[in-house]
């Protein structure tokens, strides 16, 4: 492959060599297949929406599951010293946490007193159910995502080479390259190259999290 290099500057040297007449999935939002890699667009799935074709179209999310987003996020919050049932000032005395959001979220029954005032309890519950809104608005429904591209999905079925780069391997993205997979008639075969920044752990992490035989993986540090 011949990449387009930017006008007047040095030819742009990718760390993975990429085949122009390949089939590809962006995640990322920007033209950067097209730009630097010089890959028709025609080629390229644009999955969660491209800045050059405007905001409506964009996908940003956290995950498929909004209740469990919204679970994980209220657990996190139990390590969190500033949400437990008592708290130690600066100079050493312990008393009552009654920080809303400690008392929102905290483990631990709120007395009647502790409140203030009935308006004190109304705003606080008008905030904790913007927050759950929040997480629900934010999910990136995977599922819908694979369906409105079935057709693409079901033309990977003969793909033998996969290539991730620039992605930051979170488990976010998973179902869509387990639906790669899925409709992959030899999926065991599939030869991956899976690229990573600094986190080696967060590549195999990916590996296996997608069930993987790691002898058909290739790890590729792009530092």
């Amino acid at each position: 492959m011949a990449p387009h290099p930017p006008c007047g500057g040095p030819v742009w040297e990718p760390p993975v060599p990429l085949e122009r007449d390949a089939r590809y999935i962006d995640f990322n939002y920007t033209d950067l297949l097209e730009s630097r890699y010089g890959i028709p667009r025609g080629n390229i799935l644009y999955i969660h929406g491209s800045v050059a074709e405007g905001g409506d179209g964009i996908v940003m999310g956290h995950g498929s599951d909004p209740g469990r987003s919204y679970g994980g996020w209220v657990s996190s919050l139990r390590d969190d010293p500033s949400y437990r049932p008592y708290v130690r000032d600066a100079d050493g005395e312990v008393s009552r946490n009654t920080r809303l959001s400690a008392q929102a979220y905290g483990e631990y029954p709120v007395r009647d007193g502790e409140w203030g005032c009935g308006s004190r309890r109304r705003a606080m519950e008008i905030a904790k159910g913007r927050i759950e809104e929040y997480f629900g608005i934010t999910a990136k429904d995977c599922g819908r995502v694979i369906e409105t591209n079935r057709a693409f999905f079901d033309s990977l079925r003969d793909v033998s080479r996969v290539v991730v780069i620039g992605h930051s391997l979170s488990t976010v993205d998973l179902p869509y390259f387990r639906e790669i997979l899925r409709v992959n008639k030899d999926p065991k075969g599939i030869r991956w190259e899976v690229c990573y920044r600094s986190r080696r752990q967060r590549a195999e992490r990916f590996v296996s999290d997608l069930g993987l035989d790691e002898s058909k993986v290739t790890f590729i540090c792009t530092m």
